[in-house]
């Protein structure tokens, strides 16, 4: 957003992927977000 403001070109740098996690000693990653968040949609698990 600041170089949009200066009027001046840029470059952003990703530095990859972020690294999985770990919950209750299983590796976690973005994707079993997703998949958790589908499952809620579905009716499969109870959010509330």
């Amino acid at each position: 957003m600041a170089l949009a403001r200066t009027n001046f070109p840029g470059l952003i740098v990703n530095g990859g992927s972020i690294m999985p996690g770990c919950h209750q000693g299983k590796p976690t990653t973005i994707f079993d977000v997703y998949d958790a968040q589908a499952r809620v949609r579905i009716g499969q698990v109870y959010d509330g």
